[in-house]
């Protein structure tokens, strides 16, 4: 009786706290938040990098005969990773390429000129939207990383606790049975 009842109690305990094996628990914890912890460092570089480039841009004016600076940014590795930025890199590319050659030959008062202007700040606007946005899906994949990283440090916290009681049920349901043995 007193066996079955050790084994309910350890039983519930491993129910109730979700315990197979403490030690492989708080091992697979530690991987998972230092895992996440460098994912994290990797992602808040690449976020304050892009923001940089950003905040430096967002000031430039457009001058004829000078490439757009959008193009930096477009061309960030992992923003590059998306066809959409391929596609506005291509198109601002080209509409660089038009205003240039228009500029060599004509004035900025030039309607023409004034055209191809316009064309290379709508795209620059698509290419703020699209690496905003993209800045946005950063910040959220650090701050879901970093509440990860808080579930796993909760584990690690408890850990120590956890495997003292379960180690005492199990060592309790041991003796228990080799006494009926």
């Amino acid at each position: 009786g007193e066996l079955r009842a050790v084994q309910d109690s350890l039983r519930n305990f491993q129910e109730t706290t979700a315990t197979v094996d403490p030690a492989a628990q708080t091992a697979a914890a530690i991987g998972i938040s230092s895992g996440l912890e460098a994912s994290v460092a990797q992602i808040s570089v690449e976020r304050q990098a892009l923001e940089s480039r950003l905040t430096s841009i967002k000031g430039a004016t457009i001058t004829a005969g000078h490439p757009s600076p959008w193009r930096q940014v477009l061309a960030f590795p992992s923003i590059l990773k998306n066809g959409a930025a391929v596609e506005l890199l291509n198109a601002l590319n080209q509409a660089d390429a038009t205003l240039a050659t228009l500029a060599a030959r004509r004035t900025e008062n030039d309607p023409d000129v004034a055209q191809a202007q316009a064309r290379v700040r709508e795209i620059e606007g698509q290419a703020q939207a699209l690496v905003e946005t993209y800045l946005g899906g950063l910040q959220e994949q650090e701050r879901a990383m970093r509440r990860s990283i808080g579930s796993a440090q909760a584990t690690l916290n408890s850990a120590p606790s956890r495997t003292i009681e379960y180690g005492r049920l199990t060592l309790q349901a041991k003796t228990l049975s080799e006494i009926q043995t």
